[in-house]
C-alpha cells in the first residue's frame, strides 16, 4: 500500500472530524479582530486610526464641496474628497487582506497538524 492510498483512506475515515473543524470557523467579528492579536497588531491600530482620520477628512471635504461657491473651490474640495476616498479604500483593503492572511495561515497550521498526525499513524 502506498502513502497516497493511506492518506486517502485516513481522510475518508475522519470525515466527521473534518466537517466539525470546518464548522468551527469564526464569525466575521472574530475574524476582523484576529489581526489585532497577531504580529502586526501595532500596525493594525495605526492603520485603524488613520482610516478614522481619513473618514473624517473625507466627510469634511465632501461637505465643503457641496457648500463651495466657486468652481475653483469645488475642484479643490472634490480632489481632496477623491484623494481621501482612495486612501481610505486602500487602507481598508490592506486590513481585509491581513484578515485573509491570518485566516489562511490558521488553515495551513491545521493542515500541518493533520499531516503530522497522518505521518505518525502511518509509521505505526
Amino acid at each position: 500500500m502506498n502513502l497516497d492510498d493511506c492518506i486517502k483512506r485516513e481522510l475518508e475515515s475522519e470525515a466527521k472530524e473534518i466537517d466539525q473543524a470546518m464548522g468551527e470557523t469564526k464569525g466575521l467579528f472574530e475574524l476582523a479582530a484576529s489581526p489585532f492579536k497577531g504580529g502586526l497588531r501595532r500596525w493594525m491600530f495605526v492603520v485603524s486610526f488613520v482610516i478614522a482620520v481619513m473618514t473624517v477628512l473625507m466627510l469634511w471635504s465632501g461637505y465643503r464641496f457641496f457648500i463651495a461657491e466657486s468652481a475653483e473651490e469645488r475642484i479643490f474640495w472634490g480632489v481632496w474628497f477623491i484623494i481621501t476616498l482612495n486612501g481610505q479604500a486602500m487602507l481598508k483593503l490592506w486590513t481585509w487582506m491581513e484578515i485573509n492572511r491570518n485566516s489562511v495561515l490558521r488553515e495551513i497550521k491545521r493542515l500541518e497538524i493533520a499531516i503530522a498526525k497522518l505521518h505518525t499513524s502511518h509509521k505505526d
